[in-house]
């Protein structure tokens, strides 16, 4: 979408072109009207515009002074003379400063449509261009801030190429906050530079920080630098943001300034000094914490947690040792749970960093709640354990004792396990439930006494557990498509 601005002092004139420039297929999603050279330039002063035809004769400001004026302008238009006969003259001078072209009045469809057209392939053309320059030029800057070895010719070089596009005559201030993804688009008042260190920066010209501060990112917690002049002062001013920012952090305080005194002091969004306390914490206790995971102390756990939030915000515990901590923390879980880990929703490598989460409170809830979901995987797996030795052990007490008069209730009370709960797991372990696993074991030990001995099938009925030899005799038929008596016939034959 394209920007264009019409200067006439003719209303008419200017009416005529918006409307031809309305029923162009080319998509411009805005079109400015001035009267004279000096409306239009404040307009050009205060926004960007692709497009510019202007009347050369005109009260306050004529076009000449105008395109003369706007050669100071770090975004000049492409600019079209709209002349008289009379004006043809003046229509040159322009084009000797740059103007593109010139049309005759009255403006003549055709004309102006194959302007626009050609127009439109330019501007693409040059946006194209810009968006490449700018990524490399912002990977420059980039590069600049985050290499410690860097040599001096390199950073000579990056100076020189581009000094003029970091706002070098008010100067800027760098704003950093945790890596995200920021969608507010294009701003002359600031350049956007993702991922440095895992934060996110801002490079605000000095004259529009209140707007910035005002205006963009409401809900995060941002460190601002100082004021700094020159890209060599880039690497200082991203250090005192960063720091700002863990204050920021700290404080859950939403904007944070680096203020220069003797030495380096933070100030809040009320202007209120931030202090920074150097005090530690003991990273054994960390590791006991972690500890306590594997146990049934989460309500321990939790006010741990809560404890040590407090000292961070409080400034009794200084973030350097607060990181540590986490650092151990997180440590002595993967030595200790390390096969729970593995499964991909325990994936812990979000908190290796505490400061890509946006504040103290939001990274120690997250943890917290991490934790406690490891805790109860832990104890959800040990129940399991436990219930599949029960079960095993419940196979076993049948094997030795399906002769019997069992049923599910007796067993289940013999290795002390709930009912239902017993059923479920069983089925579980088995693949079967437990009246086909016993009627199943049953009718195997029959088939060998019926193979291997001459006991009557009464007498086998008994051994495997049927009180009724008429129930055992319909149970076997059901199984084995035969009765006993024609099994063992068919087992005898068989074998002659």
């Amino acid at each position: 979408m394209y920007s264009v601005l019409i200067v006439d002092d003719e209303k008419n004139c200017r009416q005529r072109i918006k409307n031809i420039l309305r029923k162009s297929e080319v998509p411009i999603d805005m079109i400015t009207e001035c009267r004279n050279g000096m409306e239009a330039l404040e307009v050009l002063e205060s926004q960007g515009i692709d497009i510019m035809f202007t009347d050369i004769c005109m009260p306050k400001m004529d076009g000449i002074a105008l395109v003369r004026a706007m050669q100071k302008l770090p975004y000049k238009p492409i600019t079209v003379a709209v002349s008289g006969h009379d004006d043809f003259s003046y229509a040159v001078e322009m084009m000797r400063m740059g103007v593109r072209d010139y049309i005759l009045k009255p403006v003549a469809d055709e004309q102006l449509e194959e302007l626009i057209r050609t127009f439109e392939e330019e501007i693409r053309q040059k946006r194209m261009q810009n968006k490449t320059r700018k990524h490399i030029g912002y990977q420059q800057l980039k590069y600049l801030m985050q290499n410690d070895n860097i040599s001096e010719k390199e950073i000579d070089v990056i100076i020189k190429q581009y000094q003029n596009s970091v706002f070098p005559e008010a100067g800027y201030y760098i704003c950093c906050l945790e890596k995200q993804e920021y969608h507010g688009g294009e701003n002359s008042h600031f350049i956007y530079l993702n991922d440095v260190w895992g934060n996110d920066l801002f490079v605000i010209d000095s004259r529009a920080l209140t707007l910035f501060s005002k205006n963009e990112l409401q809900n995060s917690f941002l460190g601002f630098s100082e004021i700094h002049f020159g890209l060599s002062g880039l690497k200082q001013a991203y250090e005192e943001a960063f720091l700002a920012r863990k204050q920021a952090y700290r404080k859950m305080e939403h904007r944070v300034y680096c203020k220069k005194k003797e030495s380096v002091t933070f100030l809040d969004e009320k202007g209120i000094e931030i202090l920074v306390s150097s005090q530690t914490m003991e990273e054994e206790q960390m590791k006991k914490t972690a500890q306590l995971i594997g146990t049934d102390k989460g309500a321990q756990i939790s006010l741990f947690m809560k404890s040590l939030k407090r000292d961070v915000y409080k400034g009794s515990c200084s973030l350097e040792s607060f990181e540590k901590g986490i650092a151990a923390l997180l440590q002595t879980i993967t030595s200790t749970y390390q096969n729970l880990l593995k499964e991909e929703d325990m994936d812990f490598g979000r908190f290796e960093n505490i400061y890509q989460y946006p504040c103290l409170e939001d990274f120690m809830e997250e943890l917290t709640e991490w934790m406690m979901a490891l805790q109860e995987k832990i104890h959800t797996q040990f129940d399991d354990y436990k219930n599949k030795q029960k079960i095993i052990q419940a196979v076993r007490y049948i094997e030795a004792n399906y002769n019997k008069d069992l049923n599910m209730a007796v067993v289940s009370n013999y290795v002390s396990m709930n009912y239902s709960l017993f059923s479920y797991e069983f089925k579980q372990y088995t693949g079967v439930n437990f009246v086909s696993y016993v009627k199943k074991l049953r009718i195997e030990e029959a088939k060998k006494l019926l193979a291997d001995t001459e006991l009557r099938i009464g007498e086998i009925s008994a051994k495997v557990g049927y009180e009724n030899e008429k129930h055992f005799m319909k149970t076997f038929k059901s199984a084995c498509g035969v009765s006993p008596g024609e099994y063992r016939k068919n087992i005898h034959f068989a074998s002659v």
